[in-house]
């Protein structure tokens, strides 16, 4: 185990190991438990025998951030990269998440040391396509350094790495520093009475009192991060943390309330500043005894607790909900227990929730899907330079994590092979301009009441009944402006009768009245007439039957004739209901050419595209992304240079000329909405017209790590709108 003198630590044997492989140029397979040291490891070389540039990769935004921080702080010069922020990418030692640094990889640029840190990811169905790729193009010139704690089949990938001719060496170190300990949560005892927090309170108050904390907790959601940070508070005395007041007062209501009790909840909903500065700040400085996190700061944050517990089994994440897996069990779990503080850590038990006996490594086996998009940028740079595109496909595909050779399938493509670049079939869609600015596909209208409708005027949205011309418009009386300064409808009811004083209704509201009043009031039905204060008294209360459950205010003699002020605010008419929840009367119109709404093929995911059978190259030409020469075509290049399958959506957009780029920039929002917004956009009629793109050119079939239903994986709806 390391030792600390004064500031000199002293590196364990193993860590000693890693820094004399490096130092030799070989390639480093490190695995070891969480909280061992795998990353003083790292630092110990790049501090002392490194030079050059080097990059050390993370699964997490957030453990980037705190790793640049951290090491800023040492006055290294560091930079960041995590896709959303970039800052002194030049710098000798940068921090990024792997993807950030792929497609300079498979340009060539690369660092003289690339660590990547939680490797087990190579196996993610998500993200291990990227870890793969990456891996399998670095150039030889590229130390290597694969940091885990939570593979079993560690051999097999320096195995791997050495068919690819590269000189690895596997380190291993199985002893964990803290000895990991499961406790049971019903076997914890101690004198708490009724807790306002439930078993959350009386759970965490016991183990203050048993010296077990400070405890992380992993929720499965922000929501419930938040429910139970509150909850195991409520037993806590008020116990205000050491942080200077203004620090203090950016915690915000919520997360400030319980930081008096030492309890704080962590999840992507805080400000970077409220994650790294309070909670993360607090945590490492063991200032805290509860942290309720959501399931990222898994594999997410540097540091680690006396006692670990896992509230579920299962977690929410891009917009699904997933099971842990033992690996990822075994990760949680191998937080508890702080280096050089205890003796021990715990790993506490829910009844029914994971235990320490459901975590175990991971086996590692190669994701199923390919990543296209790396391949093709490859093929496309290939291309350009006058080499062989597809060559350089079969080159890189070779090198992946399998020993089967991967058949791309281009020996199987007949020269005179058709590209479905979609068709060239037009249509188009009527779009309406809603309150908010932005066009969207006109829905069917649907009843709403005046009150609650707008009306545009033709330079900005207004209240229905606040503009004169709008109630013109519907035709049914003269406009009149009412007591409350919003326009309503005077309507003529009845003339002046042969018999003085009295009044007879007219034929038309005859009627509307005939059907509806009651025995005793069919006085003012008299052929002889009725007198105003009878009117008064029997008519009004009749009128929202008769007029459109229109109230009507008064009447009054003008002329030789009774009129009534209507109130028309419960009105019906038809509106357009936008995505932003307003009722619109009458939305200005526009006509949306786009390719291929006529045809049923492509709208029914009849074409080969979605076809699992074929292989990649045919399914490459049935989208369009390369010629028959299998050169990148320009939907080819654009979706290169995404990850995923954003690439398909935003190269299917910008081939639309109606649509504009503020259009396509503000609906790409949906691009990774997932389910997130649904609360939100579940009664709206949320713009789809990237949607339209997408299916219109892809299908509507389904490909595994791409899309689904012809979308890429996680598109939502409502992030725009929100």
């Amino acid at each position: 185990m390391s030792v600390n003198f004064n500031s000199i630590r002293v590196p364990d044997f193993w860590q000693a190991r890693v820094v004399a492989a490096l130092n030799e140029g070989r390639d480093v397979v490190l695995h070891a438990p969480t909280g061992a040291g795998k990353t003083y490891a790292f630092e110990l070389f790049y501090q002392r025998h490194f030079e050059g540039r080097a990059v050390f990769t993370v699964p997490t935004r957030a453990l980037a951030n705190d790793k640049f921080r951290e090491w800023s702080s040492l006055g290294w010069t560091v930079g960041i990269a995590t896709g959303d922020y970039s800052r002194n990418t030049s710098a000798p030692l940068v921090v990024a998440t792997l993807e950030t640094q792929k497609f300079g990889i498979l340009e060539g640029i690369a660092p003289d040391l690339l660590a990547v840190d939680e490797y087990q990811l190579l196996a993610d169905p998500a993200r291990g396509a990227n870890y793969e790729i990456a891996i399998a193009a670095l150039p030889q010139t590229c130390r290597l350094l694969l940091l885990s704690g939570s593979v079993e089949n560690a051999p097999d990938v320096a195995a791997w790495l050495g068919r690819i001719g590269r000189d690895a060496v596997l380190i291993s170190h199985d002893e964990r520093p803290v000895p990991l300990e499961e406790v049971f949560s019903e076997a914890i005892c101690g004198d708490v009475s009724f807790s306002a927090g439930g078993a959350w309170g009386r759970l965490v108050k016991k183990m203050v009192d048993l010296d077990m904390a400070p405890v992380l907790i992993f929720a499965p959601n922000r929501i419930d991060a938040e429910s139970i940070a509150g909850r195991s508070a409520s037993e806590l005395p008020k116990d205000v943390v050491d942080l200077p007041r203004e620090k203090l007062s950016r915690a915000g209501r919520r997360l400030g309330g319980l930081l008096r009790r030492r309890v704080a909840f962590h999840h992507s909903g805080l400000s970077a500043y409220q994650r790294a500065n309070l909670v993360e700040e607090l945590a490492k400085r063991g200032e805290l005894t509860a942290v309720v996190a959501t399931t990222g700061l898994g594999a997410g944050v540097n540091f680690s607790m006396r006692s670990v517990i896992i509230a579920d089994r299962e977690y929410e994440s891009r917009g699904g909900v997933f099971t842990l897996r033992p690996d990822e069990i075994l990760q949680m779990y191998g937080r508890a227990g702080r280096r050089g503080l205890d003796a021990s850590g715990y790993a506490v038990c829910l009844p029914s929730k994971p235990r320490l006996s459901d975590a175990s490594r991971a086996v590692l086996r190669r994701p199923k899907n390919l990543d296209w998009a790396a391949i093709i940028r490859v093929m496309a740079l290939a291309a350009k330079s006058g080499a062989n595109p597809k060559l350089a496909a079969e080159r890189l595909c070779s090198r992946l994590f399998t020993e089967e050779k991967i058949d791309l399938g281009f020996s199987g493509v007949p020269q005179n092979s058709a590209q479905n670049r979609g068709g060239l079939r037009s249509g188009s869609k009527i779009e309406i301009q809603n309150s908010a600015g932005f066009w969207e596909r006109k829905g069917a209208s649907s009843p709403a009441k005046l009150k609650d409708a707008l009306y545009f005027d033709g330079k900005a949205w207004r209240s229905f009944l606040s503009v004169k011309k709008a109630v013109l418009g519907l035709k049914i009386g003269a406009a009149t402006k009412l007591d409350s300064g919003l326009w309503g409808l005077k309507i003529r009811v009845a003339s002046a009768a042969e018999i003085g004083g009295f009044f007879r209704l007219n034929r038309g509201i005859v009627r509307r009245v005939k059907g509806v009043v009651a025995a005793c009031d069919r006085s003012i039905l008299s052929k002889s007439g009725a007198t105003l204060k009878s009117l008064k008294r029997h008519f009004l209360k009749y009128a929202p039957l008769c007029f459109w459950n229109c109230q009507a205010l008064s009447l009054e003699v003008s002329g030789g004739g009774v009129f009534a002020d209507l109130d028309l605010s419960n009105l019906l008419i038809g509106a357009f209901k936008d995505s932003e929840g307003a009722f619109l009367a009458n939305p200005p119109e526009r006509l949306s050419c786009l390719e291929n709404a006529n045809d049923f093929e492509a709208l029914c995911g009849l074409r080969g595209a979605g076809n699992l059978s074929r292989p990649p190259a045919l399914r490459w030409l049935d989208f369009g992304l390369v010629d028959r020469g299998f050169n990148p075509t320009v939907r080819g290049e654009i979706f290169s240079l995404f990850s995923g399958a954003e690439g398909l959506a935003v190269a299917a957009a910008l081939e639309e000329s109606s649509y504009s780029i503020s259009e396509i920039y503000y609906d790409i929002s949906n691009l990774r909405a997932g389910a997130r917004f649904e609360k939100y956009s579940k009664s709206r009629s949320v713009s789809t017209r990237l949607g339209d793109v997408c299916r219109l050119r892809f299908g509507v079939s389904d490909l595994p790590s791409y899309l689904s239903k012809g979308l890429p994986l996680g598109y939502g709806n409502g992030a725009s709108e929100i």
